[in-house]
């Protein structure tokens, strides 16, 4: 039963929450610069491409789980993650082939060339110029779809079998300068996702959409403006929140170079939510799961400790890929951290509330991430989260190229016709 102290704490961290997140200003210039990159990369020529290329965004700020950085992190920036998939069957080229010819057409481009970063193992990376101390770049994710056999072996493992068509195999560079590929599934995993957070989503869209369009009018003539890619549900805002957490948590520690990845964050409180109506009844159902079992919890499909002593968290788009195959090294060193982490999530955000008077709460998180909650109608008053200064941008897409329709994008088809070629 929700009581009136949990939500007036819900109403707290929702504003928490807002106060993390990319302010629609930036949201719009972030899809005009990728839309931008995507354009010139769909435009290229493609030696063996059967139906050009597909362009699409992943990561968080594909699943709105996107943080604003912060100021006082060296590495502080916003990082955009862009697949580029050629329709050349895997079969027929090579990971060496594909991960040039993506880096060739980038540095055709008489602004892009100068903006390219150094090969990554797996991207490559345009950087922007820094505003107000922050910077933003766009990685760019070679490759191709995933072949026949492949496809089948995943149909054998993965949970969602009827995702596993948008699998694609990406090139991953080693460090005596051979190429391979790997196989990844970052538009089945967004749709894994959105699955679980559909029936929530429909409950806040209408209402979080109206308050969107009336607090950035500038931005947006109407409320049907508003993008779907801008509204959080609790789940989103319980990541954002935790995401947030981890990094102030593990800041300048002995042990910051073991803290949670995002991925294991994002997919353990996607499997644990279970559609609560605000974000600190999500919060606390996905941390009191987790902590329940100590440090040595173990649930089938969560988090699974085995007899030889290894971790795993399964992909739940492809059960071969485990998210925590790195926590038996370093003497266990990330899988205590996140059980630490999990432990400071709990006291830092949940058991407090039962605890202490309610404005001393306030005042915690307030003191915690340098954030102002009790009053006022911005949320944020630190430069140590951006605050997104006004500008005169406004985007307007009206018959958007074939990468950035909302659409379905047909895999098996697309699949067919390279079996067939």
């Amino acid at each position: 039963m929700l009581t009136y102290l949990d939500d007036k704490y819900a109403k707290v961290l929702t504003k928490l929450a807002e106060s993390l997140d990319i302010p629609p200003s930036k949201y719009q210039q972030a899809v005009q610069r990728y839309q931008a990159v995507g354009k010139w990369l769909e435009d290229g020529n493609y030696e063996g491409s059967i139906d050009g290329v597909i362009i699409f965004p992943q990561g968080s700020f594909q699943l709105g789980t996107v943080v604003r950085p912060i100021t006082e992190d060296k590495n502080a920036g916003y990082d955009i993650d862009l697949v580029c998939q050629l329709s050349v069957p895997k079969e027929k080229t090579s990971a060496a082939d594909v991960k040039d010819v993506v880096g060739k057409r980038l540095a055709q481009h008489e602004t892009y060339k100068g903006m390219l970063d150094e090969e990554g193992k797996r991207c490559w990376t345009v950087e922007y110029a820094e505003e107000d101390g922050i910077g933003f770049h766009i990685d760019v994710l070679p490759s191709v779809a995933e072949d026949a056999h492949t496809i089948g072996r995943l149909q054998g493992t993965s949970e969602a079998p009827d995702l596993v068509y948008s699998a694609i195999a990406i090139t991953d560079k080693n460090p005596d300068g051979s190429y391979e590929w790997d196989t990844s599934n970052p538009y089945g995993y967004a749709q894994w996702f959105k699955d679980i957070n559909t029936q929530s989503f429909d409950l806040v869209a209408k209402t979080a959409r109206a308050e969107i369009a009336q607090k950035h009018s500038d931005l947006f003539a109407s409320i049907d403006d508003v993008p779907d890619q801008l509204i959080r549900t609790p789940l989103q805002q319980a990541i954002q929140i935790m995401k947030r957490h981890r990094d102030l948590r593990f800041s300048e520690q002995p042990n910051e170079d073991f803290k949670p990845i995002s991925m294991i964050i994002t997919t353990l409180a996607a499997r644990l939510y279970n559609n609560e109506e605000n974000v600190f009844l999500a919060l606390k159902n996905i941390v009191s799961q987790l902590r329940n079992g100590g440090d040595d919890f173990s649930r089938e499909g969560v988090i699974e400790k085995r007899p030889d002593g290894t971790w795993y968290i399964p992909n739940p788009v492809n059960n071969d890929e485990n998210f925590a195959d790195r926590w038996h090294e370093d003497g266990g060193a990330r899988a205590a951290a996140f059980f630490q982490w999990v432990s400071w999530v709990s006291d830092d955000l949940v058991e407090l509330v039962n605890s202490n008077e309610f404005d001393d709460v306030v005042n915690h998180l307030e003191e915690q991430f340098d954030t102002e909650l009790s009053g006022g109608e911005s949320p944020v008053k630190s430069p140590a989260i951006i605050t997104g200064a006004r500008e005169e941008l406004h985007v307007e897409i009206e018959d958007p190229s074939k990468p950035w329709h909302d659409r379905q994008i047909d895999y098996m088809t697309v699949l067919k016709k390279m079996l067939n070629s």
